[in-house]
C-alpha cells in the first residue's frame, strides 16, 4: 500500500507547514480453515488467519487470528450458526465529523496507531420456506474493538496551523452491538426484501479529554432498507427504499466575534446527530433484443424521486456586520437526480 494521509496544502495554510510523509506499507495473508461433521446436522469449521504487517522503516509485526464457527442445520427448520474469534486490521479510514458527514481518508497502521483488533461474537438463524421462494435472516453480535481511531481535528484547524496528523488523531477502545433481520422474496416476477438494523458504536478515549463513552462517526443507529424489482416482459421496474438515523456530529457550543474573528468552542465529541436520513430511488430498465453474444439494455433511474431533505453537514453562519452567527444544516444541492444510461455485455 502506498498512502498519503489528508494533506491539507492549501494556499491560505500557514508557511512553513511540513507536508504528511507517505506510508509504504505491506501485508501478507495465510489462511486455512477446515469443516469437521459432528453427528447429524453438526459442524465445527475452526479458522486460523497468519497475517505479516510492515510500514517499511517504521513498524513491523505479526499476527495470528484464529476463529471457529459452529452449524446446526435444521433443514427445512433453518440453520443456527455461533461464530466467535479474533480479528486484526491495518488499514483505517477517519475523517472530521463535525461537518457532520465525514471526510474520510486511509491511514495505515504503524506510524500513527498500532493494528486494530477485534474480539467478536455473532449468533445468526437463517430459514428459506415455501419452495425457498422466501428467505429470512436474523443476526445478533457483538465486538470489542481495540486501538481504534477517531479523528478529533476541526476544519478550521487546517488553515490556522502548521497542520500535523497526529495531533488529531484519538486512539479509543470501542464496543460494538446490534440486531440486524431480513426478510427476502427470492422467486417469481416480483422479487426484493427488506431489512431493519439497530446497532450502537461506542467509544472510549483517554480518560482525560474524552472521559465519557462517545458515538463513533459512523453509527447509524436505525435503519430500514426495502428493495423491490418487478419483471414483466423485457422491462424491470426497481425502487430502493432507505429510512436511517442521522450521522454523529460534533457541534458548536459557544461562538464569539471577536475584532471581526471568529471563535469557536465545541459541545462534546459527537454529542449530536442530524436528521433522519430517508430516500427512495426508482428505476426502470428495458432489455434490448439480444445480438448474438451481445447483451444490452436501457436504463432510466432517479435518485431521491419524493425530493426529501437530506441534510449532508452542519455549518458555521456568521454575519459580522449584523453580529449574528447561527449553526445551520445544509441539504443537497440537486435533491433529485435523473439519469439515463446504456449498458452492454460480450
Amino acid at each position: 500500500y502506498d498512502i498519503l494521509p489528508q494533506d491539507p496544502r492549501v494556499s491560505i495554510n500557514m508557511e512553513g507547514a511540513a507536508p504528511q510523509p507517505r506510508q509504504d506499507a505491506l501485508l501478507g495473508n495465510i489462511y486455512v480453515n477446515r469443516m469437521f461433521k459432528v453427528g447429524h446436522g453438526f459442524g465445527i469449521t475452526p479458522h486460523l488467519l497468519l497475517s505479516g504487517y510492515t510500514e517499511k522503516g517504521i513498524y513491523d509485526c505479526f499476527n495470528a487470528d484464529p476463529s471457529v464457527t459452529f452449524e446446526y442445520n435444521m433443514y427445512r427448520k433453518g440453520k443456527l450458526t455461533l461464530e466467535s474469534g479474533i480479528r486484526h486490521q491495518y488499514l483505517s479510514q477517519t475523517g472530521i465529523s463535525n461537518a457532520g458527514l465525514p471526510i474520510e481518508f486511509w491511514v495505515a497502521a504503524g506510524r500513527y496507531f498500532k493494528p486494530q483488533s477485534s474480539r467478536f461474537a455473532t449468533l445468526s438463524y437463517d430459514l428459506e420456506f415455501l419452495q425457498s421462494k422466501y428467505a429470512f435472516s436474523i443476526q445478533a453480535y457483538a465486538k470489542r474493538l481495540e486501538n481504534q481511531t477517531e479523528y478529533t481535528g476541526f476544519i478550521y484547524e487546517l488553515i490556522a496551523r502548521p497542520y500535523r496528523l497526529e495531533d488529531n488523531l484519538l486512539i479509543c477502545s470501542d464496543y460494538n452491538y446490534g440486531l440486524n433481520v431480513m426478510l427476502a422474496r427470492q422467486a417469481g416476477s416480483v422479487t426484493g426484501w427488506i431489512s431493519y438494523s439497530y446497532g450502537q458504536s461506542l467509544r472510549q478515549g483517554d480518560g482525560v479529554l474524552y472521559p465519557k463513552l462517545f458515538h463513533s462517526s459512523h453509527e447509524r443507529r436505525h435503519e430500514l432498507n426495502a428493495v423491490l424489482t418487478y419483471t414483466i416482459g423485457r422491462f424491470e421496474l426497481g425502487g430502493s427504499y432507505i429510512l436511517g438515523s442521522g450521522s454523529p456530529f460534533t457541534p458548536a457550543k459557544n461562538l464569539y466575534l471577536m475584532g471581526n474573528n471568529l471563535i469557536i468552542f465545541y459541545d462534546d465529541y459527537n454529542s449530536a446527530t442530524l436528521p433522519p436520513y430517508m430516500r427512495l430511488d426508482l428505476s426502470a430498465t428495458y432489455n434490448l433484443p439480444r445480438k448474438g453474444r451481445l447483451e444490452h439494455s436501457l436504463n432510466l433511474s432517479v435518485f431521491n424521486a419524493t425530493a426529501h431533505k437530506n441534510y449532508t453537514m452542519g455549518y458555521i453562519n456568521a454575519n459580522p456586520d449584523k453580529l449574528t452567527i447561527r449553526y445551520k444544516l445544509a441539504k443537497l444541492i440537486i435533491p433529485v437526480i435523473p439519469s439515463i444510461s446504456y449498458s452492454c455485455r460480450f
